[in-house]
């Protein structure tokens, strides 16, 4: 069943049941809004979408007041503008983050999520894999066995679900493992500092890795006869294969790093 409304002086002809934003949008009338995804609201309005309607003393958020027959709205007035504004110094003086992508804050690591899948999306794969390893020297071992918060506030779930980004991940570094790629892994000066790193597990590698970015240079002391730690000792190998591991340590050595195993005190 359809109904008539006027927005802003336009008459249009509304679905029965939707709210006046979506009436709105389906006639080409712009109403800002922060929160709107799809047809669904975040959990905190960003009350952007406030209307004039005859009728009402106060301004009603268009995202949830539901047209009705003879319905007058006006989207835009001195009062909306100011209301507007004075939501959005609150919202800039308390966004802590929000500049970044929530996935991108859930993110351990804080590994440039949304960076990372723009360059698979436009099949940049290298450049993915560099942008992962700025924050995580591990792609390949924890696109195995990453609990995945990064999906959990993925903002695509507000549609349908999340973006599958570990896979991801676990994708664009199988593939340059399988093409043999050699990201050629940027090395500032050598600075002449020599650092001792005590344990080749995931932790010592990481510290080694970016030291060795960094242009000092790195021996690893591991107790075992191979390097990896837990992710080799403590988790099983159909989980995370020795080849793969294997594979991985190699890429960190590259840079340059020492490694002297079966070393105990």
């Amino acid at each position: 069943m359809s109904i008539n409304l006027i927005i802003d002086g336009q008459e249009i002809t509304a679905q029965e049941g939707i709210t006046v934003l979506t009436a709105a949008r389906r006639a080409g009338i712009h109403i800002p809004t922060l929160c709107r995804v799809g047809d669904k609201n975040a959990e905190q309005p960003c009350k952007l979408c406030l209307v004039e309607i005859d009728g009402d003393k106060t301004p009603l958020r268009s995202c949830m007041t539901i047209v009705k027959e003879g319905m007058r709205v006006v989207t835009t007035s001195d009062q909306l503008v100011e209301q507007r504004k004075e939501r959005l110094t609150i919202l800039v003086a308390t966004h802590f983050g929000d500049c970044k992508a929530p996935c991108n804050l859930t993110c351990p690591g804080q590994i440039n999520v949304q960076g990372y899948i723009a360059h698979i999306a436009k099949g940049q794969y290298e450049e993915a894999m560099r942008l992962i390893m700025e924050r995580n020297p591990f792609p390949f071992s924890v696109g195995r066995v990453c609990p995945r918060f990064c999906e959990t506030r993925c903002r695509r779930i507000l549609v349908d679900e999340p973006v599958s980004i570990n896979h991801l991940k676990r994708f664009v570094a199988d593939w340059c493992m399988a093409n043999k790629i050699d990201l050629k892994l940027s090395r500032e000066p050598a600075t002449g500092k020599r650092i001792a790193v005590i344990g080749g597990g995931p932790a010592g590698l990481t510290n080694a890795f970016y030291l060795a970015r960094k242009g000092h240079q790195v021996t690893v002391f591991e107790a075992m006869p191979k390097l990896g730690g837990m992710l080799r000792y403590g988790i099983p190998d159909y989980k995370i294969s020795p080849k793969i591991l294997d594979y991985e340590t190699s890429a960190i050595l590259r840079l340059g790093i020492s490694v002297r195993f079966e070393q105990r005190w």
